[in-house]
């Protein structure tokens, strides 16, 4: 995986564990798209550059968040020179994490993060509508695919932008179809010289849906939601809120009805919450479900 991409999980991480009441474990692993034993090396690097991570008795990590009292902030040549005199004391030291945690609270390192995850793809965003305005063809320096497992360089026709703007819709050649990729596993957008080829009518059938499917057909499901999962989906998912609305279920007090491109995605939803969410709808899904769910897929 290249420096890039691993940072701006990184980042990502922080912007999840800033949310109240936290993830747990599997929940990170599923939304950053790693498996658990990566997600406890992130925490640790976290940790050792100088974020404090809690964790409640249900086992859900958060960032330790500062209190009105910690106002006062430090410069940043003083943060990193403190930072590195306070690491040096030893482990044991009965000061050490008292004074980490301060300097942590003052030091600005979670807007930081932040600003830098939204440079990168707002860079990337710039990028690429001047390349859809000019309907020129982009090279996808080190994209990151999750289904092959590989990085490489893609040179993809756009086709448009996702409306939440997190996904490309372009063109590969060899396929038929236009592909979505994630801006968060591109390391560098380069826009080419050479003229994108005719992408006919897929700019009005591009879908990708709140899951990270995408296709070119919109199929309507419907879900009966525990308060927990569906407070987990609004959650991870804040454009699917309008989707939800509250009934007289004692056990699923609550209903999403909305469109997905595939079931791959709002099935991972559904098996990692097992005995959270029933699926109303369609047939199709109950039975993709069911069959993962069978074969140990998840």
């Amino acid at each position: 995986m290249l420096a890039q991409q691993k940072l701006l999980r990184v980042f990502t991480l922080i912007g999840l564990l800033r949310r109240r009441p936290g993830y747990k474990i599997p929940q990170l692993a599923r939304l950053l798209e790693i498996d658990s034993r990566s997600v406890y090396r992130y925490l640790q690097l976290l940790g050792e550059i100088g974020y404090l991570i809690d964790k409640d008795d249900r086992g859900r990590y958060f960032l330790f968040e500062p209190g009105p009292e910690d106002a006062a902030e430090f410069q940043p040549e003083e943060s990193g020179l403190l930072h590195t005199l306070v690491q040096g004391l030893d482990a044991g030291h009965p000061l050490r994490d008292q004074l980490l945690r301060k300097l942590y609270t003052r030091s600005g390192l979670i807007p930081l993060a932040e600003d830098q995850l939204r440079m990168a793809k707002g860079a990337h965003r710039a990028a690429l509508e001047l390349a859809l305005q000019t309907a020129s063809k982009v090279r996808l320096v080190g994209y990151e695919s999750v289904s092959s497992q590989t990085v490489s360089d893609r040179t993809v026709d756009p086709v448009a932008l996702s409306e939440d703007g997190e996904y490309l819709h372009a063109l590969e050649p060899g396929f038929a179809e236009p592909k979505a990729f994630k801006l968060d596993r591109i390391q560098r957008v380069e826009v080419l010289a050479e003229a994108a080829g005719d992408t006919g009518g897929h700019a009005d059938a591009a879908f990708t849906d709140a899951f990270g499917m995408f296709g070119t057909r919109r199929i309507a499901v419907e879900l009966a939601l525990t308060l927990r999962a569906w407070r987990l989906l609004i959650e991870e998912r804040p454009v699917l809120r309008g989707c939800t609305q509250a009934c007289e279920d004692a056990r699923f007090p609550y209903r999403f009805a909305g469109a997905v491109a595939g079931f791959e995605g709002i099935g991972r939803f559904v098996l990692g919450l097992p005995g959270e969410i029933q699926v109303l709808g369609p047939a199709a899904l109950r039975t993709y479900v069911r069959e993962k769910a069978a074969g140990g897929a998840y």
